[in-house]
């Protein structure tokens, strides 16, 4: 009986949260700044930004929040400054960020780890910005 209302809680966690980012990558609003992100990093390929893979990157995107904390002394969360730069031919002038801005902060411009099986966190330099990738739905 236990395991039946664990497992149905879970469900419905579950759910909830696969609909609400299936609300957020649907606002038009939120659709309008992937694209603006995805045409920052395939700046020269425009194939790379139609409709559908802007949609993927919107998927991706929603995972992304951007919260602060103080630095712990015994914290180990990767610096961004860690995080390689996607190396693509379509916009040979991509670079860091020579400050960060977390209203303007493209996520996309890095080769972060999606694939996690838990949240993954990273620390911005210097500061007590802390960027959290949720693992994929």
């Amino acid at each position: 009986m236990m395991k039946q209302v664990v497992f149905s809680s879970f469900l419905v966690l579950m759910l909830g949260q696969a609909a609400q980012a299936q609300q957020n990558t649907a606002d038009p609003v939120f659709l309008a700044k992937t694209k603006v992100m995805v045409k920052e990093i395939f700046k020269d390929c425009p194939t790379y930004y139609g409709d559908e893979y802007v949609a993927q990157y919107a998927v991706t995107l929603s995972r992304f929040t951007i919260g602060t904390q103080p630095v712990m002394p015994a914290e180990n969360f990767p610096l961004l400054s860690s995080v390689p730069l996607v190396g693509n031919k379509c916009n040979p002038a991509l670079s860091r960020d020579q400050t960060f801005d977390p209203v303007t902060f493209n996520p996309l411009k890095y080769f972060f780890d999606y694939r996690s099986t838990g949240v993954k966190k990273y620390r911005v330099d210097n500061t007590n910005y802390i960027i959290s990738i949720a693992p994929q739905p």
